[in-house]
């Protein structure tokens, strides 16, 4: 796949790798050569000979045959845009989500080659709001972290007057009821997923996410767990799982499959 970048120039996510790569190791070393490409990247050198020659046809990078690499100016522009990217979205993960720092940048990775602009500023954004508006709560983040972290999260940590769950038990938010007291054949959005650390990056990766359309096939029992459909899939819930999914029903008549709008 390739990315257009800000000087509206077409490069694969391997090319742009491979200035990111340049730019960190001229930021190391006085020269950069093909083998220290090789060892960062984990390619064998004719691969990275491969990729030099096509950077220096689109003139980002100097090279010949044998003989150093270096940047050239719009190589350079380029490759600290995508190393910006990468540290910002990398600290991102790390800071706001908690995600961990080996995950982090792998997924930034990724990641990096593949956002717009719009989207860019906008986490930007976020963070600038979070870190540095004084309407933001101090412990928000320390907070978010813990109640999607831990297993069981104690009410030192979790204020639970503020919590989705208790609002809707107590009435203050009507439109949300437990998957578990949805009635079998009935559908609802998904609004919240407060399972256990361990079962929730599964169901997460079955679909079940803020904004899907589940359908309740049928309740659980002492022998069998709830069953629910998700985009067509069959998915098996403990009765525990199911009480701890927060869905907005929808009204009968009303049905929906797929994303919420």
């Amino acid at each position: 796949m390739s990315t257009k970048t800000d000087a509206g120039l077409h490069l694969t996510e391997t090319l742009e790798d491979y200035l990111e790569i340049i730019l960190m190791l001229s930021l190391q070393m006085p020269t950069v050569r093909v083998r220290d490409i090789a060892r960062l990247k984990g390619v064998r050198m004719p691969t990275v000979t491969w990729a030099l020659r096509r950077l220096a046809e689109k003139q980002l990078v100097l090279y010949a045959a044998r003989e150093y690499v270096e940047l050239t100016a719009r190589g350079g522009e380029i490759a600290r845009s995508v190393a910006g990217r990468h540290r910002f979205l990398s600290a991102f993960l790390v800071k706001i989500l908690g995600v961990a720092p080996k995950v982090a940048e792998k997924d930034a990775c990724g990641l990096e080659h593949h956002l717009s602009p719009q989207t860019l500023d906008r986490l930007a954004a976020l963070v600038e709001y979070v870190e540095t508006c004084p309407e933001v709560q101090k412990d928000f983040l320390t907070r978010f972290r813990y109640c999607f972290t831990q297993p069981k999260p104690s009410s030192a940590a979790c204020r639970r007057s503020d919590c989705r769950t208790d609002r809707a038990r107590r009435g203050e938010d009507p439109d949300l009821i437990s998957l578990g007291t949805l009635p079998a054949g009935a559908q609802g959005t998904v609004a919240r997923v407060h399972v256990s650390v361990k079962r929730r990056p599964m169901l997460i990766r079955s679909g079940l996410l803020p904004g899907t359309v589940v359908e309740k096939v049928s309740p659980p029992s002492l022998r069998r767990p709830a069953l629910i459909r998700v985009d067509g899939q069959d998915l098996k819930l403990t009765a525990a799982e199911a009480r701890s999914i927060l869905v907005a029903r929808i009204p009968d008549g009303e049905e929906k499959t797929g994303v919420g709008e």
